[in-house]
């Protein structure tokens, strides 16, 4: 299997004795920002992220101004929401939790980058 290290990872305390080395395969929750290759965090990761049964995976996309919020359901990733400007997103295994998309997404932009809205 290929090893990925996603941008965040979150990993429940009671989980804390599933770690390793390998942190995408022992993550209740992983987070990637979507790079300049948009089919290997769309796609390939995807794939990989639902085959070691990571529970959700959060797409943050820059370009598309979404945060994609997948559950894992039978082995494969379905869509509890996608979450644009002004809105929170939230997480089904997160009771509570809420990220604000359009803090999120500014948040990671470069200083002095702007979008097609003039953001």
């Amino acid at each position: 299997s290929r090893y990925r290290m996603p941008d965040i990872v979150v990993i429940f305390r009671e989980h804390f004795d599933w770690m390793t080395d390998e942190l995408a395969t022992c993550a209740d929750v992983v987070v990637e920002v979507v790079s300049k290759d948009r089919r290997r965090d769309l796609v390939e990761k995807r794939t990989e992220y639902a085959q070691a049964g990571i529970r959700e995976y959060h797409i943050a996309d820059l370009e598309a101004r979404t945060v994609t919020v997948l559950k894992l359901v039978d082995g494969v990733y379905v869509e509890h929401g996608i979450f644009t400007d002004g809105q929170r997103a939230t997480s089904p295994l997160l009771p509570g939790w809420e990220l604000d998309v359009t803090s999120c997404l500014d948040a990671g932009k470069l200083p002095g980058a702007s979008d097609s809205s003039g953001r």
